[in-house]
């Protein structure tokens, strides 16, 4: 008898092909967190802009926990890849 224990074979991870793979723009979380950094940014760079400055500062931990929980949401529900190149 041998001491040396059988060996499952290991299963090679398989990318999903290319053709599978959305592009960026077709991406809600990439949507959704390029809309908020706009907000954002426009909040901060544009001084006419002080009532969007205002509540963001105001409201900025309600704004990152929504954030995070519709990205979570966002991202149970995304199916498809991103892919930046073809």
């Amino acid at each position: 008898m041998s001491d040396e224990q059988p060996v499952a074979p290991v299963a090679e991870p398989v990318a999903a092909p290319a053709s599978d793979a959305k592009k960026p723009w077709e991406s809600k979380t990439i949507i959704i967190n390029a809309i908020l950094a706009i907000v954002g940014g426009v909040s901060l760079f544009i001084p006419s802009a002080k009532g969007i400055s205002d509540f963001i500062q105001s409201h900025a931990s309600q704004i990152g926990m929504a954030w995070g929980v519709l990205n979570v949401i966002i991202r149970f529900i995304t199916q498809d890849k991103v892919s930046l190149v073809d």
